[in-house]
């Protein structure tokens, strides 16, 4: 209670954030504009967009913050905690076109890359 009454800290689960430094912000500023610009002014009228993702299912396990607390303040203060980039994974890929043609998902193994 003291924690609480007299010094106003609460107890935070610890956040996790992307480890993304000020060039790659600039970066994904950059691309989203010119992306934005091709949509709203296409080459050629009548031009057939197709839009992918891929997703990352991590097969590690995972870190339960529920049990990993941080006394602070505020939660701006509890620090983040990067993850890596390339943990274990199994990758999930699919397309859809702007005339509502969706791909089935793709599966691929660990080691693959796509680009």
């Amino acid at each position: 209670m003291a924690l609480n009454d007299d010094l106003r800290y609460f107890s935070y689960k610890r956040r996790r954030g992307q480890l993304l430094t000020e060039m790659g912000r600039e970066r994904r500023l950059g691309n989203a504009k010119k992306l934005l610009h091709l949509l709203k002014h296409p080459v050629e009228l009548g031009t057939l967009w197709f839009f992918s993702d891929k997703k990352n299912f991590c097969q590690d396990q995972k870190v339960n913050t529920q049990n990993n607390r941080w006394l602070a303040y505020c939660p701006a203060d509890v620090p983040r905690v990067p993850q890596t980039k390339f943990p274990q994974t199994v990758i999930v890929f699919s397309c859809v076109s702007s005339e509502g043609d969706v791909m089935p998902p793709n599966f691929f193994e660990q080691g693959l890359r796509l680009n």
